[in-house]
């Protein structure tokens, strides 16, 4: 019932509110490994990846979501999943992480991509960049690296790069650097 209103809320925002298809988180949660750990969503949308990895086992589930109406949506889808513990926090991950305390075994996300207003400025100095500062165009880059820097040794990282990315080929070329040097050094 209460997948029901969501789903009803979700059609009368649809055009305001990006959802991840449930087949997609399906999949992005399989590839990720999810079994009993804890995992993280650092910009959770209305919550599909946490519900999915809710439903693959997860024993903890945490998001972040900086759209008020869709973390409220995502909060309440997480604290009636059955049997799982977690929490949904308010805010933008990248500008004021409420998990920077927490790393998690997976982490799953579809951010928000081509968003130049990111953060570049006010970020510039900070320690999730160690594979080199993002350009100011390219917030595909800031997700990656912050995706990778709140997941444990041996975690997995799944992030969802659309194929319309408009820096689609250096942001892949760079993902794949940055994947690369994380693997090596584990």
């Amino acid at each position: 019932m209460h997948e029901l209103v969501v789903a009803r809320c979700l059609d009368a925002l649809s055009r305001r509110l990006v959802v991840v298809p449930t087949m997609l988180a399906a999949a992005m949660v399989r590839i990720a490994g999810v079994d009993g750990g804890r995992v993280l969503d650092p910009a959770c949308g209305t919550g599909n990846l946490l519900c999915a990895a809710a439903g693959a086992g997860a024993a903890v589930v945490l998001g972040q979501e900086r759209d008020v109406v869709a973390a409220e949506i995502a909060g309440h889808r997480v604290r009636l999943a059955p049997r799982v513990d977690g929490d949904v926090a308010r805010g933008d991950a990248l500008r004021d992480d409420a998990r920077a305390d927490r790393p998690a075994d997976a982490v799953v996300s579809a951010p928000p991509f081509g968003d130049r207003n990111w953060g570049f400025e006010k970020l510039a100095g900070d320690p999730r960049w160690v594979f080199g500062l993002p350009p100011k165009p390219e917030s595909e880059l800031a997700w990656i690296q912050h995706c990778l820097s709140r997941v444990v040794p041996g975690g997995r990282v799944v992030v969802h790069v659309p194929a319309g990315s408009p820096t689609g080929a250096p942001v892949v070329a760079s993902a794949t650097s940055c994947c690369a040097q994380v693997l090596s050094t584990r």
